[in-house]
C-alpha cells in the first residue's frame, strides 16, 4: 500500500544521502535523478503540520511502527541543525515520573529525551559528531563506538548491563531502530548531578594513550555547541 512506498522511498532517500556524505566520489547524474525522485515520492501528509503536532502524533499509542517511522522521516525535515552539537541527556530518575502534555497527548519526560538525542545524533552535520552521547543522573557517563556501556531495557524491572557499543546511530536504518538502541542508554537512573559532567569528560579526555587523549582534546574542541 501507501504507506510500504514511502518506507521504500524513504530507504532510498536515507541510502543515497549516507553516500553522498561518507563517498570520495560524487553522486552519478543517475543517483541524483534517483533521490530527487524518492524525495518527492517520500512525501506524506500525517495530518501533523506543526513540530508540536508531529511530536505529539509520534507519541499518542495510536501509530504502528511503520507510521512511526513516516511520522520520524517529517520530524527530522522539520529539524535543522547547522553545526556539530554534543548531545548530553538526563536520566535521572524523575525524568520517568514527570510528564508532559501536547495536543492532549501525555508522555514521560524520558521518551522525549529518546526523541530527542536520537534526533540530534542523526541531524548532527558530522556524521562523526553524531556518534557521541553524554548521559547523566548522580554520574556522568560518556558513550562512544567501540567503548562499553551501561544498557537499559525498556521495562524498570529489568536489570541493565555493560555493553560494547557498536554505533549509536546508523543513518542508513529507519528512525524506529535508531530510537530503540538510543533507549537502551537513555532510561531512568538515580539522582540529578549536572557536575558530573566536566568531571566525567576530564576524566575520558585524560585516560588512554598520548594520542588517544590528544584525539579526543581535538574532537571535544569541534563541538561549538553543547
Amino acid at each position: 500500500g501507501w504507506l510500504k512506498q514511502k518506507e521504500t522511498a524513504n530507504t532510498v532517500v536515507r541510502e543515497l544521502e549516507v553516500k553522498a556524505a561518507t563517498s570520495s566520489a560524487s553522486l552519478t547524474v543517475q543517483e541524483q535523478d534517483l533521490l530527487k525522485k524518492a524525495k518527492k515520492d517520500a512525501k506524506v501528509n500525517t495530518g501533523a503540520d506543526s513540530l508540536t503536532d508531529i511530536i505529539a502524533d509520534f507519541f499518542s499509542g495510536k501509530r504502528s511502527e511503520s507510521e512511526l517511522n513516516t511520522i520520524a522521516d517529517n520530524l527530522l525535515k522539520a529539524i535543522n541543525i547547522n553545526v556539530p552539537t554534543l548531545t548530553i541527556a538526563d536520566i535521572s530518575g524523575s525524568m520517568s515520573s514527570n510528564y508532559a502534555t501536547l495536543k492532549g497527548v501525555r508522555f514521560r519526560a524520558m521518551d522525549m529525551a529518546r526523541l530527542a538525542v536520537t534526533t540530534f545524533l542523526l541531524k548532527n552535520p558530522d556524521p562523526d559528531l553524531g556518534q557521541m552521547l553524554i548521559t547523566f543522573d548522580d554520574n556522568a557517563n560518556i558513550i562512544v563506538p567501540g567503548n562499553s556501556a551501561y544498557a537499559k531495557g525498556d521495562n524498570r524491572f529489568m536489570s541493565g548491563k555493560s555493553i560494547k557499543v557498536d554505533k549509536l546511530v546508523d543513518r542508513a536504518d529507519n528512525f524506529m531502530n535508531n530510537y530503540k538502541n538510543i533507549s537502551k542508554f537513555v532510561y531512568d537512573g538515580g539522582s540529578t548531578k549536572l557536575t558530573s559532567v566536566a568531571k566525567a569528560m576530564k576524566d575520558w579526555v585524560n585516560s588512554g594513550s598520548k594520542d588517544e587523549v590528544d584525539g579526543r582534546k581535538e574532537m571535544i574542541n569541534r563541538y561549538p555547541v553543547f
